[in-house]
């Protein structure tokens, strides 16, 4: 018997196969959609990274729903020349080089010379970077997670200083952990629950932990100072991107006057 017919059949090598051929393996259009940001935030955000130092003497958190996109929040963030425009206390930051995982970046902040590296980049869910100062070593983390029905876009900051620990959050998802986020995403995902996401509005949390013989000095004072200033940075982070954001929505140019 002839094999013609199956020779026939079979795409010539390095072409495609038909669709009568390869129909019943094509995936569907609606597998081929990517994933909700909520979805795509629960994946990076479980990934392995450099975090703050969570038996320092000194943590402090903080967390804000802002009325902005991730994305708008992220750029903000990112543009670290920028941050003497909004962020209080902080006088001056130059970025040595491109922006990218072990570049150095000098700051000004509350007085103190600081000399940070960029430890973890990943736009736009998380966002961390060590700092030295004269007598202290600090970690900062920045988590922003995509809002859904129930909650917002998630961003965290964290910065570990050396003192006694303290934690402190507000906004929605103020007591739940980016991993009680990311569980409930992955759930709701596999049960094929949809996701109903407000892609206008997004959390943000930050955390931050301080070590080192300048926090030994005055633990008490300085701890008070480190979740003063990272509220105060949550705070004008909210406000800076929720102006932007209604600038945007209304075709207004960003007014540099207003992030001052």
């Amino acid at each position: 018997m002839s094999d013609r017919g199956s020779l026939a059949a079979a795409p010539a090598p390095g072409r495609a196969a038909p669709a009568s051929v390869a129909g019943s393996a094509r995936p569907s259009l609606e597998s081929q959609q990517p994933p909700p940001a909520s979805v795509q935030a629960s994946r990076e955000l479980a990934r392995p990274c450099f975090d703050i130092d969570r038996s320092a003497p000194i943590v402090a958190q903080a967390a804000a729903v802002i009325d902005s996109p991730a994305q708008l929040v992220w750029e903000l963030l990112t543009d670290i020349p920028r941050w003497p425009q909004w962020v209080p206390r902080v006088r001056r930051a130059d970025l040595e080089g491109a922006f990218l995982v072990g570049a150095r970046f000098r700051w000004i902040c509350a007085g103190l010379p600081v000399v940070s590296t960029l430890r973890t980049i990943q736009p736009p869910w998380r966002l961390a970077w060590d700092a030295r100062a004269p007598g202290i070593a600090a970690s900062h983390v920045w988590e922003l997670w995509p809002l859904i029905a129930e909650g917002a876009t998630a961003a965290t900051t964290a910065t570990t200083a050396t003192g006694a620990t303290t934690a402190t959050g507000t906004g929605a998802a103020g007591a739940a952990t980016a991993a009680d986020a990311a569980g409930a995403a992955g759930a709701a995902t596999g049960a094929g629950a949809a996701a109903v996401e407000l892609p206008g509005r997004c959390e943000i949390r930050a955390r931050e932990s301080l070590t080192g013989v300048g926090v030994r000095w005055t633990p008490g004072r300085l701890r008070r100072a480190v979740e003063h200033q990272l509220h105060a940075w949550v705070a004008a982070l909210a406000q800076v991107a929720a102006q932007a954001a209604a600038d945007a929505r209304s075709g207004k140019p960003c007014r540099e006057a207003d992030r001052g």
